[in-house]
């Protein structure tokens, strides 16, 4: 357990492959319903498979598109993200990497569920920047390390002369919600379909976005 004085001394690095199993946990966690969705699978099959791809480079769910919180060397928080150009391009790759992680006989059910996802989610322009998942060890949350990784993403748009930043959260995640809106980011839409909801109870999918300032 790390004690709050010592997070006086948190520090963001790039995540390395090393990181892939504490990386996966802190996403599913932040996730568990959407990635077991995308992967078809029940909850520790999907964290194994996370883990995996996590691991391997230059795809939408990579440790190379990631930072890493850490504090006293150990790794307590991870952020996701990449600009809306790379989108596209990355989340491509995801299927490169899936030979020898997922058995064939998956592939089809994981198929219809992200075809069915990429119904759900909203596209991204091009010259916004996406913020795929922020995420917090549970007992550490609210202490300003999640507040931290997103102004790290934040500074990345920027620095890439974007207009402004976009994730997605569940209708159920409320929490979530507060805090994003607290730190500037407003829904501007809601989009679900039946089977999305039916199977993962996520009461659809909203998309946040915080212009930057130029």
């Amino acid at each position: 357990m790390i004690s709050s004085p010592a997070l006086a001394g948190l520090q963001v690095r790039p995540c390395r492959a090393a990181d892939a199993d504490v990386g996966a946990q802190l996403l599913f966690a932040a996730g568990p319903e959407l990635f077991s969705y995308t992967f078809d699978s029940a909850a520790a099959k999907t964290l194994e498979i996370l883990s995996r791809v996590f691991a391997k480079p230059d795809h939408a769910f990579s440790y190379s598109q990631a930072q890493v919180a850490q504090i006293n060397g150990e790794v307590v928080g991870v952020l996701v993200s990449y600009s809306g150009a790379l989108k596209a391009q990355v989340e491509a790759r995801v299927a490169q990497v899936m030979p020898g992680i997922v058995p064939v006989w998956k592939v089809p059910g994981m198929l219809r569920n992200v075809a069915d996802l990429n119904r759900v989610k909203q596209p991204v322009d091009s010259r916004d920047y996406y913020i795929l998942c922020v995420a917090v060890k549970p007992e550490l949350r609210g202490q300003g390390i999640g507040s931290r990784l997103l102004a790290q993403a934040e500074a990345a748009a920027r620095s890439q002369h974007c207009r402004a930043c976009c994730l997605d959260l569940t209708g159920s995640n409320r929490r979530a919600r507060v805090w994003c809106e607290r730190l500037g980011y407003r829904v501007t839409q809601r989009a679900t379909t039946a089977r999305f909801d039916r199977q993962t109870g996520a009461d659809g999918l909203l998309r946040l976005v915080k212009p930057l300032a130029t």
